[in-house]
């Protein structure tokens, strides 16, 4: 396809602006026409025809001499592999998200100024920052959406100039405060604007200019913005400690929200001492957040959601909103766990500081596995501020480390201690009302810790007494034996599977192929009989591959030559197949009266398929379905008539 014009971008021009002028000025009716004859399929999301190295600006910039090179550098350019990688706009990278795919917003008076720019392509802006007038998404006189795609030019499918449309007078701070990031290539204020817009939660708000304004004000590094949502958000819930009002902001990298968040946390403003109905678990958080706000791990989370006192919810089919039920109560119920606090004051350092240990080191100290420290690690327990030692190592101070062992103890160091057993321990200190502070039932740690100030003198004198005690440890004694058992009794699963040499699934496989007999008012015990009776024709049985083995075949073809087909008797036991011995003998009968067509080829010495074209020929006449030793799943021939030629 011959063309004779490429438009280059002007200052701030859109992608799709220069799209535009050099499908007119080549007489294609609009973009999409363009795009079709240089066999680009038409999108409903056409975004990737504003990228650099699509196929249909390769395609055009290939002509050097309109300046291919020039009108290429007019387009974005994606970082990344994937369509969801940022895309470089104006010096800026940005969410390909944020980009308008098929959507139009114009202003009549950039379009007579020179085109559409490249601000007009994001989400955010609902504003011209050029001309202080709202923008445009539908065609004035016919009210139809516009699709850039579809434009001719300026014209609209109608026949109708947007340049002629009306403009309606708006000022919006948002959108010269986005231009101005774009004109200075302010890359950390235009992600703290990204940021606050998603903390914000621009996109489920009714009032987004208001959103935006805010949004423009954090990125702007205006100490009073976050102040004024603090506000807000304790009027709505009274309830609430600030660290789960500015939960939002927690998750932040950017330097000016963190020192804002720190200041905000050091305030500690007081919250309201009449508090009305409790409204908290009306408070929508991402997962980040909510760990944030509760200062737990991801497992405790998964613990909360399963005993429901946390709820979750798809926010548009993309990300879980969590919601706590009564989550002021639960803050106070988890304040006495210490865990790691982002505010937390640092201890001045001391002498004994300097004495550095790995994790390893730490282990032997406290006499646990190294993989219980990391966990007491990241749980908050020990030591927060970590340093890097040689290798990348993680290390600890030593003083840390005998000051967990003053405050805290795992249950085997505990039961060294006091000279009990460590499996009935953690049983009998819930007996006595002890509750532990971390463990795989409380949030999924390790090894279960107890904080020493629970266990005082009389409570350690009450376990070394104490004989009887709750527990659901343990297993049942099993009255029968697993080689006499009684005739008319049970057994549990475990000896039956046993008795067998079976896995317990298999038990019930048997027992729904009608051999094993549960007992009477009982799921996991069978009668006596039915073990006996099946251990007895299992011991007749073979596996599939000693009966390949017997015949010289492999396991697939023997499978599919006498099992598949149906030709003899056999259990599917799970995963396996059991044969009875009795059936062997039928096998290596068929196998000595008839082969399949690749044994007819190794019994010629001739390569594979000779023997299918000697029985197209009729020299050899295949086993058909009424004849005796017919298979359904394999072709067949007479041993006799191979042998013969």
């Amino acid at each position: 396809m011959k063309i004779f014009f490429l438009a280059h971008g002007r200052h701030e021009e859109s992608p799709r602006s220069v799209l535009l002028r050099t499908a007119v000025a080549n007489g294609f009716g609009s973009v999409s026409a363009m795009a079709r004859a240089f066999g680009s399929k038409d999108s409903r999301q056409p975004i990737a025809w504003q990228m650099r190295h699509s196929k249909l600006i390769t395609e055009l910039s290939r002509n050097s001499d309109l300046n291919g090179g020039q009108f290429q550098g007019s387009f974005y350019t994606q970082n990344g592999p994937t369509s969801e990688s940022p895309v470089e706009i104006m010096g800026l990278m940005v969410p390909a998200a944020a980009i308008r795919a098929d959507a139009y917003n114009f202003c009549p008076e950039c379009l007579r100024d020179g085109g559409h720019r490249s601000i007009q392509d994001l989400i955010w802006l609902e504003t011209c920052p050029y001309h202080g007038c709202q923008y445009g998404a539908a065609c004035p006189n016919c009210q139809r959406t516009i699709h850039w795609t579809q434009l001719v030019g300026n014209l609209c499918r109608c026949g109708y100039d947007l340049c002629n449309g009306p403009t309606v007078a708006s000022q919006s701070k948002a959108s010269r405060l986005v231009l101005n990031f774009f004109r200075t290539r302010d890359q950390a204020a235009l992600d703290r604007f990204i940021f606050a817009l998603r903390a914000l939660r621009y996109e489920t708000q009714s009032d987004r200019s208001s959103v935006l304004e805010m949004a423009a004000r954090v990125a702007n590094c205006e100490e009073q913005a976050l102040d004024e949502l603090l506000a807000i958000a304790s009027e709505r819930y009274p309830c609430l400690p600030v660290r789960a009002l500015i939960a939002p902001w927690m998750i932040s990298s950017d330097e000016w929200i963190s020192g804002q968040v720190a200041r905000l946390l050091q305030a500690n403003a007081p919250m309201s001492k009449a508090v009305g109905a409790c409204h908290c678990s009306e408070l929508k958080l991402y997962q980040d957040e909510m760990l944030k706000a509760l200062q737990a791990s991801s497992k405790k989370l998964r613990s909360l959601l399963l005993r429901n006192l946390v709820q979750r919810g798809k926010q548009g089919k993309v990300r879980w909103l969590y919601s706590a039920i009564n989550l002021c109560k639960l803050l106070e119920t988890h304040t006495s766990i210490p865990l790691a606090a982002d505010n937390a004051p640092e201890v001045p350092p001391t002498e004994a500081d300097n004495d550095m240990v790995t994790i390893e080191e730490a282990a032997v100290r406290v006499g646990v596995y190294p993989d219980a420290v990391r966990n007491a690690l990241s749980h908050g327990f020990m030591q927060t501020n970590l340093q890097k030692g040689a290798r990348g190592r993680t290390m600890l101070h030593a003083s840390a480390v005998d000051q967990f062992t003053t405050d805290f103890a795992f249950i085997g160091q505990l039961a060294d201690e006091i000279d009990l057993p460590r499996t009935t321990l953690s049983a009998k200190l819930l007996h006595l009302g002890v509750q532990p502070v971390s463990g795989p039932l409380i949030d999924g740690g390790l090894v279960t810790i107890y904080r020493r100030a629970d266990l005082g003198p009389q409570l350690l004198q009450a376990l070394q007494d104490l004989d009887r005690y709750k527990s659901n440890s343990g297993r049942k004694k099993c009255r029968i034996s697993c080689d006499t058992l009684p005739p008319d009794d049970s057994c549990v699963s475990a000896v039956a599977a046993r008795m067998l040499e079976v896995s317990l699934h298999d038990l019930r496989h048997l027992h729904e192929l009608g051999y094993l007999k549960r007992a009477v008012g009982s799921k996991r015990r069978f009668t006596t009989n039915s073990v006996l009776t099946t251990k007895s024709l299992l011991e007749e049985m073979l596996t599939l591959k000693n009966c390949a083995d017997e015949v010289a075949m492999s396991s697939q073809t023997f499978s599919r030559r006498f099992v598949q087909s149906g030709f003899i008797e056999h259990w599917r036991l799970g995963s396996k197949t059991l044969i009875p011995k009795k059936q062997l003998t039928r096998v290596q009968e068929h196998c000595r009266l008839f082969v399949s067509f690749c044994e007819a080829d190794s019994i010629l010495s001739a390569p594979l398929g000779h023997s299918a074209n000697l029985a197209k020929t009729g020299k050899l006449h295949p086993v058909l379905p009424n004849d005796p030793g017919y298979v359904s799943t394999v072709r067949l021939l007479h041993r006799g008539d191979v042998e013969k030629i």
